[in-house]
């Protein structure tokens, strides 16, 4: 994938690398490398709300079906808290350009 100085919010979200990312995931040879498919398709998703939510609803199957307890817990969390660091971080209505998230997060 390539990378990008511009903003991320200024980027078109790329469903297409994302839905093979979580394709790959579902049919990876091992535990670990469907976790870094996930991780990929967490970082092209996380700034949309529907591909973040796919995502973490991914990782947590995989924490359920590998019986990573205090995963799946984790996992139940950002799901609840998804919705809520998508408005924290969109951009300011004032001003499209900027996040509101802090320079130091």
């Amino acid at each position: 994938m390539a990378t990008s100085t511009e903003p991320s919010g200024n980027r078109p979200f790329d469903s297409t690398a994302h839905a093979q990312l979580i394709q790959s995931a579902k049919t990876a040879v091992s535990v670990d490398q469907a976790w870094l498919y996930l991780e990929a398709a967490h970082v092209v998703g996380q700034l949309h709300i529907r591909p973040h939510l796919q995502t973490h609803a991914q990782m947590f199957n995989l924490s359920i079906r590998t019986r990573g307890w205090s995963e799946a817990v984790g996992q139940l969390f950002r799901l609840a808290l998804v919705p809520f660091c998508l408005l924290y971080t969109s951009p300011s209505p004032r001003d499209a350009t900027l996040s509101r998230m802090p320079s130091s997060a």
